[in-house]
């Protein structure tokens, strides 16, 4: 595969283009120039954008990463050489969540689209790899010059040296016998402990049932002789409580005559209580308390006498007659004397005083007898408050009334103890018979039912909580399937993990023995390469299986590990190694281009201008794309274009 021309929008990249020839490409550019963009969208041309990949330690998902700065979607062309035939790529962003999404591939110049090539499949059938073998083989950068081994490379490994089938990979193999082996049995975890945590619970299970049995077997005889105890004694109780009965029903018939004599008796003073009652209820005194009416009676009293005595003291009229009969003589005189044609005078004034005088003992007496009639009825007001004719019958009135009081609260009294004693009767009634409705008491004779009846009914709980406990943990059959059956499990999983383990043993062996025929070639292969980049400072390189190296100077008395080694030197290996495995792994009948971004950076100008002739070797064959910030690389292939081998960095 020859890759023409590629145009991008892609991160700073906006509609730029990059053309390119078969064999070393060099492509000198500056710092921020895009010469890693060009190289990620190499490689998202070829196998897309992974969507899923989330941003992780400070690293932006390439969704993100190489989102174009303009706001523009993400689409891109590349055109090839493939199989023969001039082929035109294309990617495009339908959506901004699914960058380069839209897949296109046809024969350039044609709208004919290329048989095969699909968005998911066109990488792996254009380089004839994965994207994981392919960015740990042909896709180089300075940050990346390292290699481990993933499965898909594993597989390669495996393809060169078996069968040529890329379906095996230790790794995977050994993950998955791994995790075959981790679900019986891994720190405490797995099918293997959860049975024997199972089987040991079940085991208790069973030990608890087979005990709580028991416990009901002994729990059932000691209700049994408790029953019997408690009937032997409630037959012996039987008698002596009908005994107690009898006397105490004797004695509840004559409290019961007792109670109805002092009933009979207490309404009967509460029959003649309500009548004194009823008596003092009249009037006039209407019920009221005798120290309450004496004050008002005797006040009452003396004002009716009063009145009558005044009423009895009328003024008399004859006093007021003889004057005014002395006063009328006098007048007749007078008139005689005038008719005589006499002196008149003092008969005159003697007559008129005489007339005035009798005028006013006659007018007096008159207010005289009013006044004595308004206190004779004022005085009748008075007694008749009381139904009284005089105060005399009205002291007597009150004398009757207060006895009659005293005999009603006499009485009263009387009822009252006589009903208190009904009531206590009637209580004394009322406990003696509910003392012979219920179990009676004798000091100790109660105390044996009662206590074998607490032990029975405590016999009786326990029994129903160990009944209820065997409910719980089942049937005991059932646990002893259930147990056998656990058992049988752990017996197959002891052996599915005795198995796995041999297996992950085997294979562990197996891959050994795949490393110990693999890891020559490779190491061979990686260690003539570096001994060429190095100009023959490198005699010796050994691989582990994680593909770090021990190497050996011809200098040194035994090998190094790389980690001893200059930045320069480790590149110089880890390149080595990359080239090797292109030799080894990316198919020869069709090349995939090798990229390198600033891969050589750490070169010195010596070690630089050997890895040139190497790459333009292999450029004879393969199309190498080499991006760098320097102009060394091109000053000298222009050299070498020249035919000159002066070249100085």
């Amino acid at each position: 595969m020859i890759i023409r021309k590629m145009t991008a929008t892609f991160g700073t990249l906006e509609g730029k283009t990059l053309e390119l020839k078969p064999g070393l490409n060099v492509i000198e550019a500056p710092n921020e120039w895009g010469k890693s963009t060009w190289c990620a969208f190499l490689r998202a041309m070829l196998y897309g954008i992974d969507t899923a990949q989330r941003a992780k330690q400070g690293q932006k998902p390439d969704k993100t990463l190489y989102a174009p700065w303009s706001g523009a979607p993400m689409t891109g062309s590349m055109e090839l050489a493939w199989r023969g035939r001039e082929i035109t790529l294309r990617r495009d962003t339908r959506t901004p969540n699914a960058p380069l999404r839209e897949f296109s591939a046809y024969y350039t110049g044609t709208a004919q689209p290329v048989p095969g090539l699909t968005r998911a499949e066109a990488g792996e059938m254009l380089t004839g790899v994965s994207e994981d073998v392919f960015r740990r083989t042909a896709f180089i950068g300075q940050a990346g010059l390292g290699v481990n081994a993933v499965p898909e490379l594993e597989k390669k490994m495996a393809a060169i040296l078996t069968s040529g089938e890329e379906d095996t990979s230790y790794t995977e193999a050994e993950k998955r016998l791994s995790e075959w082996q981790r679900r019986r049995r891994y720190r405490g975890r797995g099918q293997l402990p959860q049975l024997e945590e199972e089987i040991e619970a079940l085991q208790k299970t069973q030990q608890e049932a087979e005990e709580t049995v028991r416990r009901l077997e002994e729990l059932e005889e000691q209700a049994g002789q408790a029953r019997r105890q408690l009937e032997e004694e409630k037959s012996r109780l039987a008698q002596e409580r009908e005994r107690h009965l009898q006397a105490e029903r004797d004695e509840l018939d004559a409290c019961r005559r007792e109670a109805r004599q002092l009933d009979r008796e207490a309404g009967e003073r509460e029959r003649r209580a309500e009548a004194l009652r009823q008596a003092l209820a009249e009037p006039p005194f209407a019920g009221r308390a005798p120290d309450e009416l004496a004050a008002q009676v005797r006040e009452d009293t003396a004002a009716a006498a009063a009145l009558a005595e005044r009423a009895h003291k009328a003024p008399r009229t004859w006093p007021g007659t003889a004057l005014l009969a002395a006063g009328a003589l006098l007048a007749g005189g007078t008139g005689v004397l005038v008719f005589l044609d006499r002196p008149w005078l003092w008969t005159t004034l003697a007559g008129a005083i005489l007339l005035a005088a009798g005028a006013w003992a006659l007018l007096s007496a008159g207010k005289g007898r009013e006044s004595c009639r308004r206190a004779g009825a004022e005085s009748q007001a008075i007694l008749g408050k009381y139904a009284a004719a005089s105060p005399e019958e009205l002291e007597s009135r009150l004398t009757r009334y207060t006895r009659l009081f005293q005999q009603a609260e006499a009485a009263a009294q009387e009822a009252g103890r006589a009903r208190l004693a009904a009531e206590r009767c009637q209580e004394r009634e009322e406990l003696l018979y509910r003392r012979l409705a219920g179990t009676p008491s004798h000091g100790e004779a109660g105390a044996l039912p009662r206590e074998l009846g607490q032990r029975q009914a405590y016999l009786q709980t326990e029994w129903g909580r160990a009944k209820g406990r065997l409910d719980t943990l089942g049937d005991p059959l059932v646990t002893a399937t259930r147990l056998k059956e656990l058992e049988d499990r752990r017996s197959r999983a002891e052996r599915e993990y005795a198995a796995l383990s041999l297996a992950l043993e085997e294979l562990a062996a197996a891959n050994a023995e795949l490393q110990a025929r693999f890891s020559p070639a490779l190491a061979r292969r990686t260690g003539q390469i570096m001994h060429r980049l190095t100009g023959g400072r490198v005699e010796e390189v050994t691989l582990a299986r994680d593909l770090t190296a021990l190497i050996r100077r011809p200098e040194d008395v035994q090998p190094h590990a790389d980690a001893f080694f200059s930045r320069g030197t480790c590149d110089q290996y880890y390149l080595s190694l990359r080239l090797a495995l292109c030799e080894m792994v990316l198919p020869e009948e069709e090349p995939c281009p090798l990229v390198l971004d600033d891969a050589l950076v750490t070169f010195d100008d010596e070690r630089m201008g050997l890895a040139m002739e190497l790459l333009q070797k292999m450029g004879e064959k393969r199309q190498i794309l080499l991006f760098t910030c320097q102009g060394r690389e091109r000053r000298w292939l222009e050299a070498q274009q020249q035919g000159g081998s002066g070249f100085r960095g």
